[in-house]
């Protein structure tokens, strides 16, 4: 075996079976040598790369990753596979999603567009939002926290009376409740005044709608241009129905147009 000793070795390409080095350090093609340039480095114990490509690579320990992207991934749980991302698809065919924790006071929240469940379905609450007259106040922390309170906006009709219109999938102005969509509304109004509204739903949402004041008469609800009235105590189920599938279609210009109402029932306690 030769052995040659030098402090600096200048090579195009070098062979070495056996290479033992203090650090290893390698720049980009750019013919600059500092620090911003270096691709590769191994020195005290660590290894930095910041181009390249690995092909069947075995990781132990824990890896630790800003950014990255995979064809596909497969997570295994004793011994078979658990969950993975596939093509366009996250499939977990032997695990839970959980989420546990909070977030600026409040549960965590699952955002999707679509939700199919093959399965049972349950919720521990229900999207509440609280009509006291002219205001409404929307509850996305859940009804034991402080609530999004916003102004409503007053209308006349053709026959001159007041109504407002309630937001039921509040925009962007009602901040944290921002697209909230509301699953039981109540009208909470402590005043013999009558008050009329208009829900703004979306096609096909449903919803509970309770008067929570059992002294007086006095919510009415547009439905396809009548004036429902939930009385004191009394709740109904309420649900948007596509105007164009109604014979016949009321016209657009009809309050309430497309708004269905099941029979009331009145929950006398006073």
């Amino acid at each position: 075996m030769d052995i040659v000793a030098t402090k600096l070795l200048l090579a195009q390409y070098a062979y070495l079976k056996n290479l033992g080095a203090g650090a290893i350090v390698m720049y980009d093609n750019s013919g600059y040598t500092s620090e911003d340039h270096i691709v590769f480095m191994a020195k005290d114990g660590a290894i930095s790369c910041k181009v390249g490509t690995f092909e069947n690579v075995t990781v132990s320990g824990t890896l630790n990753g800003v950014k990255g992207t995979f064809t596909e991934l497969t997570c295994v749980s004793g011994g078979s596979s658990a969950m993975g991302f596939t093509g366009d698809r996250l499939s977990l065919w032997s695990a839970d999603m959980l989420q546990n924790g909070t977030k600026d006071g409040r549960g965590l929240r699952f955002y999707a567009s679509d939700v199919w469940v093959r399965g049972s379905f349950g919720a521990n609450q229900r999207n509440t939002a609280v009509v006291k007259g002219s205001t409404i106040t929307y509850y996305p922390k859940g009804t034991s926290n402080s609530g999004v309170q916003i102004s409503l906006t007053a209308y006349t009709s053709s026959s001159g009376n007041t109504y407002y219109k309630v937001p039921c999938y509040p925009p962007s102005s009602a901040g944290d409740a921002s697209g909230f969509p509301v699953d039981l509304l109540v009208f909470s109004i402590n005043s013999s005044t009558t008050y009329r509204y208009v829900l703004e739903m979306v096609d096909t949402h449903r919803m509970m709608v309770v008067n929570a004041n059992d002294s007086y008469n006095n919510v009415r609800v547009y439905a396809n241009g009548r004036e429902v009235s939930f009385d004191g105590g009394a709740l109904a189920e309420v649900v948007q129905v596509p105007a164009s599938w109604m014979i016949s279609s009321p016209a657009s210009n009809v309050l309430g147009r497309g708004l269905m109402i099941s029979g009331t029932r009145d929950n006398d306690w006073t």
